[in-house]
């Protein structure tokens, strides 16, 4: 494996850990901010901390006779991914998929070493293809504080946001790691825009397996004349004259394409779920669900019983 930047073993924070110097990564970014700008402007930003991410010239050699001396800094791996990361370059990208393979096969020969054979990566390791995950949860946040300060932007579409944003960028599917109740915080009445989705799973609209059936809701608001089947239009559903004031249009990131290309899809505000017919048939659809969930689960522990 070439070596991008060089990586040694260093003393921080009281633990013998693999680290980078700063100043080899900054070259090898091609960083046009001068070194001690950009590392003092990241440090402040993502919070990392002294003794714990990095340490400081004076803890790493003697300072140099006559003059000021310049401060140096050596980085964990964590933070040097991180900062590979953030910087959204594909220097950037190759930096920290080089730091990954380092720290594998670093982690590899210490087990040899001692005799323990290769370490095996747990489920979640293997789902994420390496990525470090704290700096997955840390830019999760970052980047949700960021959306919040949009107006109008609320804590659960701030959430969402950033999450679609990460996974778009990262090029897998976080959504999976998360809770239902994750996915869904509270936020002003008025303000609620549902999907199909959405509105499946505050009924119990559900297939046996949990999963929200919103295909069965989208057939619910048809029959009810809300919005129209529109195969091979910009929207696959379109709202009726009946429905366009519960509906909004936005433009989302779409997985599949790259660039961050965007597709159309249908929201609905929380009014349509407060309409008379459209609650009633939710909620005696919601009622079919649930029964038969509970129906093929009694059939399924007596058959345990059974055995």
């Amino acid at each position: 494996m070439e070596a991008l930047v060089p990586v040694t073993r260093q003393m921080i924070g009281g633990e013998e850990v693999f680290a980078v110097n700063a100043r080899d990564l900054h070259a090898f970014l091609m960083n046009r901010d001068k070194f001690a700008t950009w590392i003092k402007d990241r440090i402040a930003q993502y919070g990392f901390i002294e003794n714990h991410d990095f340490i400081g010239f004076s803890e790493v050699s003697e300072k140099p006779k006559g003059g000021r001396p310049s401060k140096d800094y050596l980085l964990t791996l964590d933070m040097a991914k991180e900062l590979a990361m953030v910087e959204r370059t594909e220097r950037g990208q190759q930096a920290r998929r080089y730091f990954i393979a380092c720290e594998r096969e670093l982690h590899r020969l210490q087990a040899q070493t001692k005799g323990r054979g290769l370490i095996t990566e747990s489920p979640l390791d293997q789902y994420l293809h390496g990525m470090d995950r704290d700096l997955i949860v840390r830019e999760l946040r970052f980047l949700t504080e960021v959306q919040k300060t949009v107006p109008g932007m609320h804590e659960n579409q701030a959430f969402l946001s950033a999450l679609a944003y990460t996974e778009l960028r990262l090029g897998i599917e976080l959504t999976p790691l998360f809770p239902p109740e994750a996915l869904a915080l509270p936020c002003p009445h008025q303000e609620v825009e549902l999907r199909p989705t959405d509105i499946a799973r505050r009924f119990g609209v559900v297939y046996g397996s949990g999963k929200e059936d919103g295909a069965t809701v989208n057939r619910i608001l048809e029959d009810l004349g809300f919005q129209t089947h529109t195969k091979g239009e910009p929207l696959d559903w379109t709202p009726t004259d009946k429905g366009w004031p519960f509906a909004v249009v936005k433009e989302v990131p779409n997985r599949s394409l790259k660039a961050g290309r965007t597709i159309r899809q249908l929201f609905w505000r929380i009014g349509l779920i407060e309409h008379a017919d459209v609650r009633e048939a939710l909620d005696r659809k919601g009622r079919e669900r649930q029964a038969r969930v509970a129906s093929s689960r009694k059939r399924g522990q007596r058959a345990l019983e059974l055995h």
